[in-house]
């Protein structure tokens, strides 16, 4: 069946592959889309034939369809070369890479498609092939066999893959150009098809390219095939140019809906929602659903549902979005229920000795205990912080809260009593105006004065809000920040009694941005160390700011847990951080989140954007509890929470209530440290 699909990005055919050589641009000036992809390689190729030299090995990856093998053929003219194709399967032993490589000419470009399916040891010989234009190989069997080394010319390795993430790290280091194939634009692909429309001896429309394009899947390959197609029905009813109505009507007969997606497609998509509620569901039950293969569903269907963000795949299962409901012209369930009643904040406690509550950090914070558990079964693993390297896997990104811990504990008195009034720091909202809670609340009225120090600071309370919370205007001379370092107390949370003797030990060895009032606590125990092997392995390391403020502190007092209201938090993430993170889902990587700060700044950002992870900054309230349908993260570190409290139901919205609480209990029988400098929790 996956042969037949018309909006298939393979290209399996002889006859179908013979006329797209007829498609392909020559030079980079006929190349169309991938524009910063050109002008890099515009820049490399020219300085590489100023001084005379081969080109830089290049590594181009990307979705299939998208023209790397094009490109590859495009470098090759440019730099005015030979080019020898071949794909890693076809080389199966030492002796067929060797053959290829002695061909070359100095300067020529080998193209090795699918380079990720490359045997180990043709892989392992291309090493010194890339470095020193040399391989080593052993000729003979026993007492005979003798190393012979040969020398190459200068050449230049091109290599493709649709699997980025499959490529070992020494053989994607030795690419000194590395370019990721992004997925064409409408404007761009209807240039494609106006160019192949001319190349058919085609007469087309601008309205007519356009309906074509849109229905493209964003692959030029899928562009020249729906054009084609499109040219027999015109033909067939004796139309000379393809015109928009043309267009509709011939991919509307072939079943390729206005965002390209077919009869398959959606058949998944509906069988998702009928039965299974729109998910987890697990590739195998969907490929005994639809008829197929596993592969087939993980490399032929599921990759464009994924990209344009009407699927997205946990480690749950895979889920449909609201988009995906809304292209299918259904509701989205917005209910959160377990069985027949709402979930109630009561479904979330559980009995906690009080002396599991952590009252001092570790020492060495690696050397915390790891509890392991897999969503989908409830097994769990103990471990201890360390072995979180064995977990995570080359080519995903560790998310991080880099935020710092404001010294945001005040203790003043009012001047026109000598009461006293505590005050802590949560979201500084303008200039020296900033949101507090304030102990005792009930006498801090609007006008109310708080001095502090000798003096140094003091403060009006301008505006009362609930549960508590206060506005007030800071009055001060020189500058706030030392103030307050030099007046407030780190402000530790009410169930560690025991003062902290390194208050650096309430803050992430990442640390940076000032601005909370709480610690992002599961970041408590990474060190530097572990973070760098974590690096060396392969794994990103992505850092994103959300300030805690009141939320953290505010118990969920309602029944329902649909009646509790979050408080709003500052988030920001980078376009640097945003691009490493759509680099890493694009790779079939998982975003791993270190900690529920990190998760509710990822899944506020996606639920912003219908699934896409993008720079954005603002204020967050998101509710993550049961029924949420999880929208960036695949995995996660966290600490122990409190019970009843809203971060138990974020936790819970991915593994289950059952799980998460026994979880919880095999951690109390186990003797595990709770809260914020207590033991974690690694939810893959």
């Amino acid at each position: 069946m996956a042969d037949e699909r018309i909006v298939s990005a393979e290209n399996d055919d002889f006859a179908e592959a013979s006329i797209e050589k007829t498609l392909r641009p020559q030079v980079l000036a006929q190349y169309i889309g991938q524009d910063r992809v050109k002008n890099e390689l515009a820049v490399y190729i020219e300085a590489a034939k100023k001084r005379e030299e081969s080109l830089d090995h290049v590594l181009l990856y990307g979705p299939p369809g998208l023209g790397k093998t094009t490109l590859a053929m495009v470098i090759a003219n440019e730099l005015q070369v030979q080019i020898r194709t071949t794909s890693g399967p076809a080389i199966e032993r030492p002796g067929d890479l060797v053959a290829l490589l002695n061909e070359l000419q100095p300067g020529d470009v080998l193209f090795i498609d699918e380079i990720h399916r490359l045997p180990k040891m043709v892989e392992e010989l291309l090493y010194s092939a890339m470095e020193d234009f040399y391989i080593d190989i052993v000729v003979g069997q026993g007492p005979t066999a003798h190393p012979v080394h040969f020398p190459l010319p200068p050449f230049t390795l091109i290599g493709a893959t649709t699997r980025a993430g499959l490529l070992s790290a020494p053989l994607r280091d030795r690419f000194g150009i590395v370019e990721h194939m992004a997925y064409y634009t409408e404007a761009d692909l209807m240039d494609i098809v106006q160019r192949s429309a001319g190349v058919f001896n085609m007469s087309i429309v601008p309205d007519g390219a356009l309906e074509i394009a849109r229905r493209s899947r964003g692959t030029p390959r899928i562009a020249n095939r729906l054009l084609k197609r499109t040219r027999d029905y015109a033909q067939v009813a004796d139309q000379n140019t393809i015109d928009q109505a043309i267009a509709d009507h011939a991919l509307s007969q072939l079943q390729v809906d206005i965002r390209g997606l077919d009869g398959v497609d959606r058949k998944i998509l509906q069988m998702m929602i009928d039965y299974y509620q729109g998910g987890p569901v697990g590739l195998k039950t969907i490929a005994a659903n639809i008829g197929e293969e596993n592969e087939t569903i993980e490399e032929v269907y599921e990759p464009y549902l994924l990209q344009i963000g009407f699927l997205k795949r946990t480690q749950r299962g895979r889920m449909v979005t609201p988009a995906g409901y809304a292209h299918l012209g259904m509701p989205y369930p917005e209910k959160i229920e377990r069985g027949n009643h709402m979930v109630s904040t009561e479904d979330f406690d559980y009995n906690l000795p009080e002396e599991l509550i952590a009252q001092t950090p570790m020492i060495e914070r690696a050397a915390s205990r790891l509890l392991v558990m897999d969503h989908e079964t409830g097994a769990l693993e103990d471990k201890v912080f360390y072995d979180i390297i064995d977990e995570l896997n080359p080519g995903d990104a560790v998310v991080m809260n880099n935020t710092r811990v404001l010294p945001a504990r005040l203790y003043g008195v009012k001047p026109d009593t000598g009461g006293h009034e505590e005050v802590l720091l949560l979201n500084n909202t303008h200039d020296d105006e900033w949101e507090v809670l304030m102990k005792p609340a009930k006498r801090a009225k609007v006008g109310t004065e708080v001095v502090f120090g000798d003096g140094q600071l003091r403060a009006i309370v301008t505006k009362e809000l609930e549960h508590g919370g206060r506005m007030i205007e800071f009055k001060y001379d020189g500058i706030f920040m030392q103030i307050l370092e030099a007046l407030g107390e780190m402000p530790l949370p009410p169930y560690i009694k025991e003062k902290l003797d390194d208050p650096e030990m309430y803050q992430t060895v990442y640390a940076k941005e000032p601005g909370s009032a709480a610690a992002p606590t599961a970041g408590f125990h990474w060190t530097e160390e572990l973070l760098q092997k974590v690096q060396d392995k392969g794994i990103k390391l992505v850092y994103l700011t959300l300030h805690v403020g009141l939320g953290t502190f505010r118990p969920v007092s309602e029944d329902n847990v649909e009646d509790h209201k979050m408080h709003s938090e500052f988030y920001r993430l980078t376009e640097e951080a945003a691009a490493t993170l759509n680099e890493v889902k694009q790779n079939g990587g998982r975003i791993v989140a270190t900690g529920t700060t990190s998760i509710r700044t990822l899944e506020t950002i996606a639920t912003k954007f219908d699934g896409e992870i993008k720079a954005d900054s603002g204020w967050t309230e998101i509710f993550i509890k049961p029924g949420y349908q999880w929208k960036a993260v695949d995995a996660f570190i966290t600490n122990f929470h409190l019970p009843k409290s809203t971060l138990v139901m974020l936790v819970a919205s991915f593994t289950g209530r059952e799980n998460i609480l026994n979880a919880y209990q095999h951690a109390v029988d186990e003797r595990y440290r709770f809260f914020s400098f207590g033991d974690a929790m690694f939810v893959k």
